[in-house]
């Protein structure tokens, strides 16, 4: 899913990378999309709150989101890696979807894992 956004992201002009490991092969930034964010997302699994309390989940989610667009704004204001052109504040809702998704995801395969170990 996040390929997808980060590829219609490209394709509709919201943001460039001017800095492309496969120059060649796709637009995108490979080590942002398949090695930064990725590891994001499992810091996000590995630290979510184990407790039930929606205001520790809510500050989770928070926290991640805040850190992931503080990322993407240092990348994009620092370095040549990626070039915001437009619809910035676009990421945060779909950055928390993206992780929201993940995190279902990871308990419905948890959820398998278990039911196989019994």
């Amino acid at each position: 899913m996040a390929w997808m956004y980060v590829f219609l992201s490209v394709y509709f002009k919201h943001v460039e990378f001017p800095f492309r490991e496969f120059p060649y092969a796709t637009k995108l930034s490979f080590s942002l999309h398949y090695l930064i964010y990725p590891a994001f997302a499992m810091f996000f699994e590995v630290t979510y709150p184990s407790s039930n309390s929606r205001t520790k989940v809510i500050l989770h989610y928070a926290f991640f989101v805040v850190i992931t667009n503080l990322y993407t704004f240092f990348i994009g204001h620092y370095t040549e890696l990626t070039r915001p052109l437009k619809n910035k504040f676009l990421n945060i809702p779909i950055f928390a979807f993206l992780l929201f998704v993940a995190h279902q995801f990871n308990r419905w395969f948890q959820k398998g894992m278990k039911e196989t170990n019994t």
